[in-house]
């Protein structure tokens, strides 16, 4: 689930960022659908995915996986909440991928 996934990378992201030699990049792929909320939390998952996003201060690429006909833009919402970069995966080949997030992370 959207909400848990994010509060693991924060998690994460914390514990990274105690390494000051380490410069966090955080690479999302989802359609930012949210319809599971935290275990124990209740609510609205995608309100808690929103505010989860907003508290992490890296920087971030959401990749849209979203596809079909009728499409939401969660994915955009979720990169914007993060302060972040939104592509669509459909836009992309596998190597544009690839080399996308080898020059955001600058390997």
């Amino acid at each position: 689930p959207l909400p848990h996934a994010l509060q693991l990378a924060e998690n994460m992201l914390a514990a990274l960022g105690k390494n000051n030699s380490i410069q966090p990049f955080l690479v999302i792929f989802s359609d930012g659908k949210a319809n599971v909320p935290l275990p124990g939390a209740g609510g609205d998952a995608w309100r808690q995915s929103l505010q989860l996003a907003e508290n992490l201060k890296y920087p971030a690429l959401v990749l849209d996986t979203e596809s079909g006909y009728v499409r939401y833009g969660k994915a955009r919402e979720l990169a914007a909440a993060l302060g972040g970069e939104y592509l669509s995966l459909q836009a992309l080949s596998a190597s544009e991928i690839t080399e996308t997030i080898s020059e955001r992370i600058a390997i």
